[in-house]
């Protein structure tokens, strides 16, 4: 990190380049830093796009110097038993659909467009949404982008998260079905490739999601429908998770 911050400003993360640069760096070797295979560089591609220095190269060596090389992260892992291949790096959206209280700046609808329309480009095919991004805006802004490039693309990975609601708090086998079935109408899709549940630490009540019958239940039958090839669960708390999974 000592390293980086002699060519990084890192007090100064509100210009597209810098994120980039940050980005590189936590993508590379030197950082030691990695905490997962999936990097969320929202930001940036829209900074890239507006700035014109994402060009059709994977991340152009005089933009990000010494920390340009990422195609290693452009190739794909397989989900196992699923049939979904997602690159290393991924797409994520919470911020597209405008959340300035959160992230300090508002993100216009035609500037989310122009983003999407820059996805679908690629080389980075995993994008990565929520039904409660954005108060469902999110997907909302990614259902248009669908719509107007006639359909999902192929070989693509689009991703979203079962969430409960945010009146009530529950996230129980209903709520499970009444959030898959938003998605997919505001995403103009018929299914997903992955599904997670959605930070369920922050529910009324675990045991909706546990017990018999519970949201985690009818997740697992939402991927027997088809609805989705891969499910899992998107949380913080790992000392709740763990149970989960087991």
């Amino acid at each position: 990190l000592k390293k980086a911050e002699a060519k990084v400003p890192f007090k100064r993360l509100n210009k597209p380049l810098d994120v980039a640069k940050i980005l590189a760096f936590l993508c590379s070797e030197e950082s030691g830093i990695m905490t997962g295979s999936i990097v969320d560089f929202d930001q940036t591609v829209a900074g890239w796009h507006s700035y014109s220095a994402y060009d059709t190269k994977i991340l152009d060596d005089s933009i990000l110097g010494e920390w340009a090389n990422l195609n290693q992260f452009m190739k794909k892992n397989k989900i196992k038993n699923t049939g979904v291949e997602v690159t290393k790096l991924s797409f994520g959206t919470s911020s597209l659909g405008s959340m300035p209280d959160t992230y300090g700046y508002e993100v216009p609808e035609q500037r989310a467009q122009e983003t999407l329309r820059r996805f679908f480009q690629g080389p980075v095919n995993m994008l990565d949404t929520s039904r409660n991004y954005a108060m469902g805006e999110s997907e909302k802004r990614i259902g248009i982008a669908i719509k107007q490039n006639g359909g999902w693309p192929e070989n693509y990975v689009l991703s979203t998260k079962i969430d409960r609601n945010m009146d009530t708090l529950v996230l129980d086998k209903k709520r499970t079905r009444e959030s898959i079935e938003e998605s997919l109408k505001t995403l103009n899709v018929n299914s997903v490739d992955v599904l997670f549940l959605h930070d369920p630490e922050y529910v009324k009540d675990i045991n909706d999601v546990t017990k018999k019958d519970g949201a985690l239940d009818e997740l697992f039958k939402i991927k027997e429908e088809g609805l989705a090839k891969a499910v899992g669960l998107a949380m913080g708390k790992i000392d709740i998770m763990f149970p989960i999974l087991k």
